[in-house]
């Protein structure tokens, strides 16, 4: 109610998530906070209804909430922290708002790589390359079946939490993967000597297949 339903109409209505959330979760001044389990059942339900009416746009939702879930990298938390606030903010996701409007997202793009929120690009370039990793890693696994039972377990444990985090719609942050972070590392070191592995046969290979 609070923030998966505002993400998916931020989405089918092409607006930003603060929007959205102001005009369905604050109209007439409620409070999200006084939402308890007692009247969870009331609000679940008119969530449901809606979601309902945009099956495209929930599905759009989960999968940008899934990516951020890997990828997001918290820096732009511990920036704002250390006082270097944004002068100006992504109004929706960046893969949406390069195709809904590639002018505004150009600009924003070059103020971020002249300050220091251009460690933020960064930050999410490394765990694009960790994400990828630890994917590699978790099929070199499978294939070799080396993934005994806890292997197994472990890679139930983040899609659990990878799957539980969509309900935060355009919320997702890096505090909800932190519980996994561990595990994910564990299947992106495994990848990466993997990677490093079959880089150094190839290689030897090709020299043994050019001395010949």
């Amino acid at each position: 109610y609070v923030y998966l339903v505002p993400s998916v109409l931020s989405i089918e209505n092409k607006t930003n998530f603060a929007k959205e959330h102001q005009e369905f979760v604050r109209k007439d001044g409620f409070d999200e906070n006084t939402i308890t389990l007692s009247s969870s059942d009331y609000f679940t339900s008119q969530s449901i209804a809606i979601l309902k009416q945009y099956p495209l746009s929930l599905l759009k939702s989960a999968v940008n909430s899934s990516v951020a879930f890997f990828t997001h990298d918290g820096i732009l938390t511990v920036l704002m922290y250390a006082g270097h606030t944004p002068s100006a903010y992504l109004s929706k996701p960046a893969i949406f708002l390069l195709f809904d409007s590639p002018s505004e997202f150009w600009g924003i793009f070059k103020k971020m790589i002249t300050s220091p929120l251009v460690l933020v690009l960064l930050g999410r370039i490394i765990w694009i390359i960790i994400t990828f990793a630890a994917i590699f890693g978790a099929v070199r696994l499978l294939i070799e079946k080396k993934l005994g039972i806890l292997g197994i377990f472990t890679l139930f444990l983040i899609a659990y939490f990878a799957a539980t985090t969509a309900i935060n719609g355009l919320g997702v942050n890096a505090r909800f993967r932190m519980p996994v972070n561990l595990f994910i590392f564990m299947f992106a070191s495994y990848g990466c000597f993997s990677a490093i592995n079959y880089i150094k046969i190839f290689t030897t290979k090709k020299r043994l297949s050019e001395s010949l």
